[in-house]
């Protein structure tokens, strides 16, 4: 498959899933009118359902190309790239490496939180 192809597949893919997480999260923010909880709630479930079907269809995908670059990298990629996360660090405890995939998802939620807060700090100093 050439990479533009490749490359429109993972595009179209992305879109549909980024108007996925979208409908989840404003169907939550309806159900939950308290604004906050409602966010919360959306990603949440976004992370739990994207972690679920990321590793159902990869089990079902086997070596299709078209299926991995469409729906694991396109739609799941622009529903949650926390689906894929989920999924490398179960791959990594299934082949027997406990070691590294808890210091993955260790390294991963540490180095993020810091480096949300960095961001947070950066952009309150830029802010006019």
């Amino acid at each position: 498959m050439a990479w533009f192809q490749a490359s429109l597949l993972v595009m179209a893919g992305s879109a549909l899933g980024g108007l996925g997480r979208y409908w989840c999260t404003v169907a939550l923010e309806l159900a939950w009118p308290r604004r906050a909880l409602g966010l919360i709630a959306g990603t949440l479930l976004v992370n739990v359902l994207g972690s679920f079907v990321i590793t159902l269809v990869a089990g079902w995908a086997g070596e299709r190309r078209w299926v991995s670059l469409f729906v694991l990298t396109g739609i799941m990629g622009g529903f949650t790239t926390f689906s894929s996360f989920s999924k490398q660090s179960l791959e990594l405890f299934l082949a027997g490496r406990h070691t590294a995939a808890g210091l993955y998802v260790l390294a991963s939620l540490l180095t993020c939180l810091l480096a949300a807060g960095l961001g947070y700090r950066a952009g309150l100093a830029l802010a006019p």
